[in-house]
């Protein structure tokens, strides 16, 4: 198994793993190491059979991603921003084909808001907060986030968000649809467990081609959407995966995926 220095691995039987952060002395601030470390699990859990469901989150209490590591940040030139590593990673993320959920204990700011925001699924406590202070820093948001979040909570809260420091936190974040579920701190890790392994029961292909459309189709036309949708149910047709889910279904029996 590979091993990291800001990321602790572990890889369950059941195909689950868990990537969490763990730069305690920064509040998980990612610097260039952590987004190329990240870049480079995607890319193995992307390519590893026994790996069917990701879940990111932290190993540090009360923070997820407090942002970018400043120190670096504000060292890097301006041209840095056009071709940096963080907006190749969030690429990476969004269009893995197996599902990443990410689970929020705490502080997910500027990159740690951007990085959840390409994930799949959230689940979240009372005591997580997104939020992007990069306003305030005499920045703005990069790598996706500002496009993610108004298609994820509508342009108006976007703004609000970002223009304003506006910082949304625990229940409310189910409320505007960027978390799908508050959860007790103490729960938090067994309810991501509990969602990756209803994936399980589900065809890899199936998800990962219907999470592509999803991915794509909510960037074009309704009519563009629907055909690569058409292309995507006819690609499963007569797959092996197709044959067995619909046959476990005919023998009343759980697929062998």
């Amino acid at each position: 198994m590979r091993e990291y220095e800001f990321f602790k691995l572990t890889v369950r039987d059941d195909g689950i793993a868990l990537f969490y952060m763990d730069r305690p002395d920064c509040m998980n601030a990612m610097k260039t190491e952590c987004w190329l470390e990240l870049k480079d699990f995607i890319e193995y859990a992307q390519q590893d059979k026994n790996i069917r469901v990701i879940i990111l989150g932290s190993a540090v209490p009360k923070v997820f991603i407090a942002g970018a590591d400043i120190r670096e940040f504000r060292e890097l030139p301006p041209e840095d921003g056009l071709f940096s590593d963080c907006t190749v990673v969030m690429n990476v993320l969004e269009r893995c084909t197996k599902p990443i959920i990410t689970t929020v204990a705490g502080a997910a700011f500027g990159a740690g808001f951007e990085i959840a925001l390409a994930t799949d699924i959230r689940i979240v406590t009372e005591k997580a907060k997104f939020g992007f202070p990069e306003v305030g820093l005499g920045v703005m948001p990069g790598n996706g986030g500002t496009y993610r979040l108004a298609k994820t909570i509508g342009v108006g809260r976007a703004k609000e968000v970002i223009l304003a420091g506006r910082v949304i936190r625990g229940a409310e974040a189910v409320d505007l649809g960027l978390a799908m579920e508050c959860v007790p701190a103490e729960e938090l890790e067994e309810a991501a467990i509990k969602v990756a392994q209803r994936m399980l029961n589900f065809g890899p292909k199936a998800m990962a081609i219907a999470k592509q459309c999803i991915n794509i189709g909510y960037t074009t036309t309704f009519e563009t959407s629907q055909f690569i949708e058409n292309i995507g149910f006819c690609a499963l047709m007569g797959t092996a995966e197709m044959k067995e889910g619909t046959a476990a279904f005919l023998e009343k029996r759980k697929p062998n995926f």
